[in-house]
């Protein structure tokens, strides 16, 4: 019993840097994993997210900015044993017919699922 007691501590403890984070608390040079540039509006990514998920129902939809309208952002909220925190963030700001995509992650592990975010407006019939 005492082992399993030990092991739920160090459980928790290498959980407790992930608990409670927010977008503001990911969104740091230091955790910034990729960035790239798509040449599509806002709106056309958006709509390349839409049919990823209608195919393959594995993609978060795109929380635009209510005051900056080509202004969004995609976030992977992870359950944690206490609370749910925001493991991969994606800000998205358009410029002109291009949107350029900033990937931060944490841990850096979790930057697959930027790519897969990226991949899925790339090529949003594709499953992976």
């Amino acid at each position: 019993m005492r082992r399993i007691a030990i092991v739920m501590l160090l459980c928790l403890a290498g959980c407790a840097p992930l608990q409670n984070l927010t977008a503001d608390d990911i969104r740091k040079p230091e955790y910034l994993s990729e960035t790239r540039t798509f040449p599509l509006t806002l709106d056309e990514v958006e709509h390349a997210l839409y049919l990823h998920d209608e195919k393959c129902r594995l993609t978060s939809g795109i929380r635009r900015n209510p005051t900056n309208k080509s202004e969004g952002v995609i976030s992977v909220v992870t359950p944690v044993i206490v609370a749910a925190s925001v493991t991969v963030l994606v800000d998205l700001k358009q410029h002109g017919s291009t949107t350029e995509a900033k990937g931060y992650s944490v841990p850096p592990s979790s930057a697959h699922d930027i790519r897969t975010i990226f991949s899925a407006i790339e090529n949003p019939t594709t499953c992976q």
